[in-house]
């Protein structure tokens, strides 16, 4: 398995080739507490299948703020 780790001043995006997901996903306290800080800073965080970022398959997580 690869991972693609992406650092902007404003992003950080972590893309994987593994297994992936079937569809896009926020469940999980992991997650759901991730994107409850993004929100704070008023961002957003993006989680689920790869296949946005260009990948064919694995998973997403990206986290945005203004």
């Amino acid at each position: 398995m690869q991972v693609r780790v992406t650092l902007c001043q404003r992003a950080i995006e972590i893309v994987d080739d593994g297994r992936g997901c079937a569809v896009e996903s926020t469940a999980g306290p992991g997650l759901a507490g991730l994107a409850e800080r993004a929100a704070a800073l008023g961002g957003r965080l993006i989680a689920g299948p790869a296949e946005a970022a260009g990948a064919t398959q694995g998973f997403r997580l990206r986290v945005e703020v203004p």
